[in-house]
Order: C-alpha cells, then sequence, then structure tokens
C-alpha cells in the first residue's frame, strides 16, 4: 500500500499542472480537463504550434474525440496523450485490456477514458514527414 502511495506522490510531483482525483470534486470532466491543460502546456513548450486550436470532445461515456488542423501530426499527439487512455482493445480476443500497474495508477489519479481518437486535418499542402 506504501508503495502506491509513493507513486502518487512521484506522479504528482511531476505533472504539477493538472488536476487530480484528491483535490478535484468533480470527477465526470477530470480527464477532458487534464487533456486540454496537457495540450495547452505542449502548445507553450512548442511555440512553432501556438496557434493550433485543438478541440476536445466527450463521444458518450468512454470516448474521448481530438481533432486540430495542420500543425503536429498524429502520432505526435497520440504519444503525449497515451497516458490517459485506460488501456486499449483486443480484437484476438474481443476484449478491452485496462492497463496495470503504474499506468492504472496514473488514470486513477489524473483520469482516463476507454477510447481516445485523434484526428489531424490537412488544410495546407505539406508532407508527412
Amino acid at each position: 500500500m506504501e508503495q502506491i502511495e509513493d507513486i502518487k506522490v512521484k506522479f504528482l510531483a511531476e505533472n504539477p499542472e493538472l488536476l487530480n482525483s484528491i483535490s478535484e470534486q468533480n470527477l465526470k470532466h477530470l480527464v477532458i480537463n487534464n487533456i486540454r491543460i496537457t495540450l495547452k502546456k505542449f502548445k507553450k513548450d512548442n511555440p512553432e504550434f501556438k496557434d493550433v486550436k485543438f478541440s476536445v470532445v466527450r463521444d458518450g461515456y468512454s470516448c474521448v474525440r481530438i481533432s486540430w488542423h495542420d500543425g503536429p501530426t498524429q502520432e505526435i499527439i497520440n504519444n503525449l496523450l497515451d497516458k490517459f487512455e485506460a488501456g486499449h482493445f483486443d480484437g484476438m480476443i474481443d476484449c478491452y485490456e485496462f492497463k496495470t500497474g503504474e499506468a492504472r495508477i496514473f488514470g486513477d489519479l489524473f483520469g482516463n477514458i476507454q477510447y481516445l481518437f485523434c484526428y489531424r486535418h490537412l488544410e495546407k499542402a505539406q508532407d508527412e514527414t
């Protein structure tokens, strides 16, 4: 039990900008708010993307859709937000598998969602490199 508390303390220290389930009462919007905070911090840390507008929309109970025009690649945003996904669907066994260990603790602390879809819309002619 003490090990879990140590991990929580570590995550809170590493992510002071994120809202958490310890201090927040409205857990329903916790993951959405933390995704928005993470994207805002990403834009601040990467000035070349400061003008990119991200749309973060909850779609039902277990899905969040994020979309934007041009800007960072889909792979960059997927990697940035992967920590908020609760697990993945395994089509071979037709079952959703939840994360375990530290990844599970992160989700319990900062919120998670089963399905997280990122869509990048290209308006300008550019290469995906």
